[in-house]
């Protein structure tokens, strides 16, 4: 019987409890042991004014730019909400941060002109053709820090980015994060800089030293913000996709011997 690459490693998630399933499966499939972790949560707005008047409005936009699957998710639960059809995206081309992203959009029937070579906002944004002049609407989250908007804006691009959804800390029962720990982690996968933040948060009145743990990443953004709280980063995806960080993953473990196994993890706690 084959030997999988991840045998024997257990491999934190920190993804939202209802996005875990497919990246724990994958890993699963590689030969992990899953924990699962979900620093963050998605919730809806309390406020939908912004939300209906960019949709009412879809007309006037020249381009509509997706950077996440949650976007794509939240903007079509609301126009179908409001009984808008596709037909009012002819006027307007469809931007996508990345595969994952675009296929959504095109499971909805939202025909995507434009997918990211490199999988971030600000490649998304630096590199669709000319945007001078033109109308964008960029659905999001409440707490986008990425660079989108304003290199858009500098490109001289018109820009209304706006919340169709909220990213949260989730609240999770301090034993329950204790023991996670103590179990024994090989290796904290980070796909959302929230997601560290939230972690970071989550552990600090705990005295788990996240630093000791290895730690992977899905983009240079995620990877900047850990390493901004003093984690240190081992992995980070190439491309910046969930198979890119699963194929990441087995590659860093490829490298360390099944003796190295109990020596490689991160630092239990007691």
């Amino acid at each position: 019987m084959e030997e999988k690459s991840l045998n024997g490693r257990n491999i934190l998630v920190t993804r939202p409890q209802d996005q875990a399933f497919e990246f724990a499966s994958k890993l699963i499939a590689e030969g992990a042991d899953i924990y699962l972790l979900p620093t963050v949560k998605i919730t809806l707005p309390e406020d939908y004014t912004k939300i209906d008047n960019s949709l009412e409005k879809l007309a006037e936009y020249d381009w509509l730019v997706f950077t996440s699957t949650n976007a794509v998710r939240y903007f079509v639960e609301r126009m179908q909400f409001l009984h808008l059809f596709g037909n009012v995206l002819q006027g307007s081309k469809v931007a996508a941060v990345g595969p994952a992203t675009a296929l959504m959009l095109e499971k909805e029937g939202i025909h995507v002109d434009y997918i990211s070579a490199i999988h971030t906002g600000e490649h998304l944004a630096a590199n669709i053709e000319n945007v001078e002049g033109k109308k964008i609407l960029v659905p999001t989250t409440d707490i986008n820090r990425g660079k989108l908007r304003q290199v858009l804006t500098e490109r001289g691009a018109e820009v209304n980015e706006v919340a169709f959804y909220n990213t949260r800390k989730n609240e999770i029962a301090d034993d329950y994060i204790i023991q996670t720990f103590r179990a024994g982690v090989d290796m904290i996968t980070f796909t959302s800089s929230s997601s560290v933040e939230a972690l970071v948060e989550l552990v600090s009145p705990l005295h788990i030293p996240l630093e000791k743990f290895p730690v992977a990443c899905i983009g240079p953004h995620t990877a900047a913000t850990a390493r901004e709280h003093g984690l240190k980063v081992d992995v980070i995806a190439q491309p910046y996709t969930l198979d890119g960080l699963i194929s990441e993953l087995v590659n860093y473990y490829r490298k360390i011997s099944n003796e190295d196994l109990l020596n490689s993890r991160g630092g239990n706690i007691h």
